[in-house]
């Protein structure tokens, strides 16, 4: 697997790109290492740099103004926070795979543990890529609307990798999108309670 090529596919003709994955036997693990974490980097980095970019511009504008001589630079919280933007999609995605799998009986579905994290992994490719928009902290939020369109992805991609019947398409979907909304809260607040 190419990751820029499947990055590429997944977001410019998700629905024949799911039709190929549908047909891969991948590993779990291969595509935590060999897509998600490589991924999940992406707003981490950004994040770290983007804090410590606002960082130095606060110490100067509030120096400049008041003449104090303070310096507002937070390695450690670029740090922490450049974690908190790695770990919760990754733990997020993992999590709701594990989930989405169990309730797949459910909803008439496939039951099948590596289909459901292939669904949810590449559907998560908007997500981080506009992690890139970190860069501007809190302009990177806005990058979040980009999830909007990974759950269209994980629209399209719920029938051929489950197998779900047409008039379960929709409930699984929604149940789907909320354990990933509920998963990605509850870490998002936790981690960033505890970290930061």
């Amino acid at each position: 697997m190419n990751i820029i090529e499947r990055v590429k596919n997944i977001i410019l003709k998700p629905k024949q790109e799911w039709e190929i994955i549908e047909k891969e036997d991948t590993e779990i693990s291969d595509i935590i290492l060999k897509y998600v974490i490589p991924l999940a980097v992406i707003p981490a980095i950004a994040s770290f740099i983007g804090y410590l970019l606002l960082s130095f511009v606060f110490s100067a504008i509030f120096n400049t103004l008041f003449s104090t001589g303070k310096v507002f630079f937070s390695f450690w919280y670029a740090i922490k926070n450049s974690f908190v933007e790695f770990a919760i999609p990754v733990i997020v995605i993992v999590l709701a795979s594990v989930i989405i799998s169990a309730l797949s009986d459910t909803f008439k579905s496939k039951n099948d543990l590596k289909k459901t994290f292939q669904l949810l992994a590449y559907s998560f490719t908007p997500f981080l890529i506009a992690g890139i928009l970190m860069l501007v902290p809190y302009l990177g939020y806005l990058g979040r609307i980009a999830g909007i369109y990974g759950f269209y992805l994980l629209y399209l991609g719920i029938k051929p990798m489950l197998k779900t019947p047409e008039d379960q398409h929709v409930p699984y979907l929604a149940v789907s999108i909320v354990v990933v909304l509920v998963l990605s809260s509850i870490f998002g607040f936790g981690l960033s309670f505890i970290l930061l």
